[in-house]
């Protein structure tokens, strides 16, 4: 979890007193108070709650929100120096034939060590410039052959961000279909960015390496090495960009290193050291999805509804919606699809019924579920309850014969989960309010979430929805207890 405190007690004394100023002048008291509090280290978190009068969420959001201005405040010289070498770069022909060779020499020589230093692209036109003023001294091998390293490197790092894009794509369509194919091709990738790695072990490969394996481990069946926790790859590639933070690749991983928390915490039930990375995450919504090369970004959307209704606040989830208009690829299907079906589920959970019946339906019009069963009985399900809700049951009695006919037609996949699903929709639909049909829909609840685990589960958006109904069917008698 973020070390706040230690972050707020290593800062600057300029840094911190510009903080100060900055929460004083906005009148920003509980960023202050909190600043202070962490500063001076007399209070514990719950103290600090109790003279915010917070609750444990807004506490949490305010913790991360306060982080992400102390990033800020860190950055901003670090972005001045990386101004500044981007000027120099565009200078360089000036050094190379307008500049006396000596002073061009320690000029591009220190830029070559800058460049190193903050992980910055650039240093293939610095060792060409330097091979061009020493074309007549023995210093040119030197720099032909730290210019060949480097372009071998480039091409390297190019072949890894190429291979992590295909592996995101696969992991994408494996998560949509579930297809043990695809598994086999996601292992072939990570090979091949691990041999990568093997012969070019630098930090920006490595990170790409460890997003790999985190991926494999937290959305697939994949057997993981025992040598490669979760926890501990994280912990490199959040040490990776502390060490280069002005690499604006290096940003991006950052951001994907708190999804990457964000889901393993929540994995492990760990949710109020999960908070602070969902607010993270989610405070950067607007562009999140245009990573979706770099990371399976559509997930967040499902984690994003899970974690509020977890919260009970899904009716806060349509405002949320207006603030931004998302950023997506919009010729990547599998994130256009889970887009639509993000909107449609958060129409549900607002109380917009017909509007979220429409949006689903143009996903089955629209979307060619041929390669992606998964999904497919996903949002079929999801039609089929909402249209019981509106007690349209012919409509939803199709889609649940659709669903049989489909699973029954494959034998490759048990999804015994969805048909004990399809069986809760019936009971719903032959609702007579007697103890016997409320007590059946209570065990096929039951049923359903213990179907409900492994690689193959479905409807993990629905768990608020199917604690609702518990308590809505518990027998009379039960509820008196």
């Amino acid at each position: 979890m973020l070390n706040l405190k230690a972050i707020v007690n290593q800062l600057p004394t300029s840094i911190y007193r510009a903080l100060e100023e900055q929460f004083i002048q906005s009148k920003a008291h509980s960023y202050l108070f909190l600043l202070r509090a962490y500063k001076e280290n007399t209070l514990s978190d719950a103290d600090i709650i109790e003279k915010l009068n917070a609750n444990i969420t807004s506490f949490h959001t305010l913790k991360s929100r306060l982080y992400s201005k102390i990033q800020h405040h860190l950055l901003e010289n670090t972005f001045e120096s990386k101004a500044y070498l981007l000027n120099q770069l565009a200078n360089i022909n000036t050094y190379i034939y307008h500049t006396p060779n000596e002073t061009a020499d320690a000029i591009l020589t220190k830029l070559a060590e800058d460049i190193k230093a903050y992980d910055m692209p650039g240093l293939r036109i610095v060792y060409s410039a330097l091979k061009k003023i020493h074309r007549n001294t023995p210093k040119y091998y030197e720099y032909a052959k730290l210019y060949t390293k480097h372009m071998d490197y480039m091409i390297a790092l190019e072949k890894a961000e190429e291979l992590l894009s295909s592996f995101m794509l696969i992991l994408a369509e494996y998560s949509m279909s579930k297809a043990i194919g695809l598994l086999e091709m996601l292992e072939l990738i990570l090979s091949e960015i691990k041999s990568i790695y093997h012969l070019n072990p630098s930090y920006s490969i490595a990170i790409i390496k460890n997003i790999s394996l985190v991926h494999i481990q937290l959305f697939t069946s994949i057997q993981k090495d025992k040598d490669e926790s979760i926890v501990d790859l994280l912990e490199e590639i959040e040490g990776s960009i502390l060490k280069y933070p002005i690499n604006s690749d290096h940003q991006n991983y950052g951001l994907i290193a708190n999804f990457l928390r964000y889901e393993y915490y929540t994995l492990i039930n760990e949710h109020k050291k999960a908070q602070p990375y969902f607010e993270i995450v989610n405070t950067e919504i607007k562009y999140w999805l245009l990573l979706d090369n770099l990371c399976l970004s559509y997930h967040f959307l499902y984690s994003k509804i899970i974690n509020f209704t977890r919260h009970h606040a899904d009716k806060y989830l349509g405002i949320d919606n207006n603030l931004e208009d998302l950023l997506f690829n919009s010729k990547n299907t599998f994130t256009v699809l889970n887009l639509q079906f993000y909107y449609a589920i958060s129409k549900f959970y607002t109380g917009q019924l017909k509007e979220a019946i429409t949006s689903l339906n143009t996903i089955l019009n629209t979307v060619s579920f041929k390669s992606i069963l998964h999904i497919e009985i996903e949002v079929k399900l999801t039609l089929a309850y909402i249209y019981t809700k509106q007690n349209e049951t012919e409509l939803a009695e199709g889609l649940i014969r659709s669903i049989y006919r489909k699973i029954k037609g494959q034998d490759a996949y048990n999804y015994e989960n969805a048909i004990v699903f399809s069986k809760l929709i019936n009971s719903l639909m032959d609702f007579d309010n007697s103890n016997a049909r409320k007590l059946k829909i209570i065990n096929l609840i039951r049923l359903f979430e213990f179907e409900n685990l492994g690689d193959r589960s479905i409807l993990n958006f629905m768990r608020s929805e199917l604690n609702t109904l518990k308590t809505l069917f518990a027998p009379t008698d039960q509820k008196k207890l």
